[in-house]
């Protein structure tokens, strides 16, 4: 239904019949009346030229008549026919006008009411301003003067009105003073109803402020809430920062679904609301990070008193989508006493102190100092280093031997990560391998070892002219990628070796994890004829039930446990435990560490089947490990064997096994 003026009433359309009629109504009364003239003169005695005038005279009246009603009647239904017009195109926009008097109350209403904020019912007669919600008059009042000063423009205008009903809806408006104009002689108001964009817009706004997960505020708003905080730091007033991480959620995420470890953040953050004093904010940075702004409170809690009852709210376990679940959470503080800090730096000197909780064990609370912050620089240095040393081929593998110690010759070789930094020097393995961790990059220096390390073997095998295999270190997140069987079956044909040639090493923590993407990898490894190692035995907390489970062909006893063990009874006894289990299990033991012939000897006599160290040869580049391979099998070459002949090929290197 729609509402119009009277001025602005449709008539209603004629049809071609009707204005025919119109048009030719009035032709029988003209002719009618020609007609009687004619008849007239004729029997009053005119002389023929008057009576000729006269009818020439009146048929000229009557044609002229007749014109002018033609005229009129073209002219009535041009207008109608443009008031229809211009009725339907009003009808069609969104907009509604309003005209207001002088007084600013509503005379005329003109344009679409349906789906409008506010019917002619409610308008018409109403002061304008009495519509407009309480808290827009002043901005309403302001535009109709803004248009009052300057007539004919446009002054927009957007706020709120007030309905009937009590709700509000959001209006856009433009003002025109019209009131110089003859034909309207009034302020003009063109308004649309604009709350469904409104809501959007505020639904956004409350997006980018708050988590929607958690409700917290987000990042963005702990910012800016944080810079307005440190315009008031001072040694008297410290600002703190508590920034939080929840440990191992990945292993939720992976195990039961992002679903259950997303249960599993809104949970924790609903304790952590209900633990911290009132003057804190607890926002979500996402993922599982958190940041506590803990601002100075007189006869409050310190930051660290706050960061022991965020660890303490979290010593109950946690009930979600049907399963009990336990997590810890690390938290690094940075405290600031000048307002002249950035919250970029405070946030940035808290991370660094999180990094440290996290590799100091997990659910720690540490404190910042300086030389975290050197550390953290060092880090992102060490990263950027890192992926250029990637990018320009700068990562290599040096090749140790591992031997037979039934035999004492080499059966196989560990391809270790090497990198000379051009300004640091050599790079730790280790250190390499846990920024490539934090960064990401594991799987891509993952790649790179596997590479080089398939590279150097093909070219030792073809060299030496015998089946060596070679071992190579593999992170749990490449062996979690469903890529990676594919990246190793390439490799393996670029470089023409058969899956035997290459042995894959793990580390205990793949243990736990007995159900996960890596176990599955690694038994379609195994299914393939590649070999199976676990590396560094001995120094986790692997559940030695996963060990007959696991497609396992070899155990790395770690250096801890071999180069110690022997010292005192109760390690001994341990060490025997161990190789008496593996020898039960028929998987042959790899001790690492060793370094003298004393070390050699109690390993082989307890039941270790082979040995790596110094004791035998370090880890050399790979042009030198083939030069001392060869050595050794030239060497050996020239040894009798039992019988009296030399041996052709040493059964070390020939043998399979790793």
């Amino acid at each position: 239904m729609r509402s119009r003026s009277p001025a602005m009433a449709r008539r209603p359309a004629r049809s071609s019949l009707a204005r025919t009629w119109d048009r030719w109504r009035l032709t029988p009364v003209w002719t009618a009346c020609f007609a009687t003239v004619v008849a007239v003169a004729l029997r009053g005695g005119l002389a023929p030229p008057a009576a000729a005038s006269l009818v020439l005279a009146v048929g000229l009246l009557t044609w002229r008549a007749a014109r002018v009603t033609h005229e009129h009647r073209t002219l009535v239904d041009a207008v109608d026919s443009d008031r229809r017009r211009l009725q339907t195109l009003l009808g069609d926009v969104a907009d509604q006008v309003v005209i207001c008097n002088d007084h600013g109350l509503v005379t005329e209403v003109v344009g679409a009411v349906a789906g409008m904020p506010v019917g002619t019912s409610e308008m018409a007669g109403t002061r304008l301003l009495d519509l407009v919600h309480e808290s827009d008059r002043a901005s309403a009042l302001a535009a109709m003067e803004g248009a009052l000063a300057h007539p004919g423009s446009s002054t927009p205008w957007e706020g709120r009105v007030r309905l009937p009903d009590g709700r509000t809806a959001w209006i856009n408006a433009a003002v025109v003073d019209r009131r110089g104009d003859p034909d309207v002689h009034g302020m003009v108001v063109t308004f649309r109803d604009v709350t469904d964009r409104r809501k959007a817009e505020q639904e956004l706004e409350r997006l980018a402020l708050f988590d929607p997960l958690t409700g917290l505020p987000s990042r963005a708003t702990l910012v800016t809430d944080l810079r307005t905080a440190l315009r008031h730091a001072s040694p008297t007033h410290p600002i703190s920062v508590l920034y939080c991480d929840l440990d191992r959620l990945k292993v939720v995420n992976d195990s039961l679904g992002h679903h259950t470890g997303d249960l599993l953040i809104a949970a924790v953050a609903k304790r952590w609301v209900d633990a911290l004093p009132s003057h804190t904010t607890l926002s979500r940075f996402g993922g599982d990070e958190f940041v506590v702004l803990a601002p100075y409170v007189e006869e409050g809690p310190g930051p660290a008193v706050v960061a022991d009852a965020m660890v303490a709210a979290l010593n109950q376990s946690i009930v979600v989508a049907g399963y009990e679940l336990t997590v810890t959470a690390s938290i690094g503080i940075a405290t600031v006493v000048d307002s002249g800090k950035a919250a970029e730096d405070v946030l940035r000197d808290a991370d660094a102190a999180l990094y440290e909780a996290k590799t100091g064990g997990r659910n720690r609370v540490v404190l910042f100092d300086d030389e975290m912050g050197d550390a953290a620089v060092e880090r992102l240095l060490l990263e950027s280093d890192l992926r250029s040393a990637l990018r320009s081929g700068l990562i290599e593998v040096h090749l140790q031997p591992i031997m037979d110690l039934a035999t004492n010759r080499p059966s196989s070789f560990e391809a270790l990560l090497r990198w000379e930094h051009p300004v640091r020097g050599w790079v730790r393995p280790d250190r390499i391998v846990h920024v490539a961790e934090e960064t990401g990059l594991i799987v891509e220096l993952g790649n790179v070892v596997l590479e080089l390390s398939c590279q150097a073997i093909a070219w030792m095998r073809d060299l030496l002219g015998t089946p060596v295999k070679v071992a190579v270190n593999t992170s749990p997140l490449q062996l979690a990628r469903a890529e990676f069987m594919s990246t190793v079956d390439q490799v393996l044909r670029r470089y023409d070796l058969p899956a035997s040639a290459l042995v894959i090493e793990v580390t205990e923590g793949i243990l736990l994890d007995p159900a996960g993407q890596g176990r599955a990898t690694l038994q379609a490894l195994h299914h393939r004829g590649i070999g199976i190692s676990l590396d560094d035995f001995g120094t986790g907390y692997s559940s030695l039930s996963y060990l007959g489970t696991f497609p396992l062909d070899q155990l790395k006893l770690d250096r801890t446990i071999t180069t110690g063990a022997t010292e005192t009874p109760t390690g001994l006894a341990v060490l025997r435990g161990v190789l008496h289990m593996t020898e039960q299990l028929g998987l042959p033991v790899v001790a690492e560490g060793l370094e003298t012939d004393e070390q050699i000897a109690q390993l082989t006599e307890l039941g270790a089947t082979h040995g790596q160290g110094w004791g035998f040869a370090p880890a050399m580049p790979v042009a030198e490990a083939i030069k001392w391979a060869r050595g050794w099998v030239t060497e050996r070459a020239q040894e009798p064997d039992e019988g009296g002949a030399a041996s052709s090929s040493p059964p070390g290197l020939s043998d399979d096994r790793p």
